[in-house]
């Protein structure tokens, strides 16, 4: 998590698919800044995949990766 609040990100790209009852979510961001007493600035992309499934009508995450 301490990485995580040190880091500045920006989302590049974001596309949401629905089939159904099940939906996936792929996210392509940047993550820029600097970690601990680090001089070299980290400068680099990460790329998220979600499925998720509709139940009683509510959207429930089943897996991230």
């Amino acid at each position: 998590m301490a990485f995580l609040k040190s880091m500045n990100m920006s989302t590049i790209e974001h596309q949401v698919k629905v089939v159904g009852n099940a939906a996936y979510s792929v996210a392509r961001t940047n993550v820029h800044g600097k970690y601990k007493d680090n001089d070299n600035d980290i400068n680099t992309f990460s790329l998220e995949t979600l499925v998720l499934q509709k139940v009683s009508g509510e959207w429930k995450i089943v897996h991230i990766h």
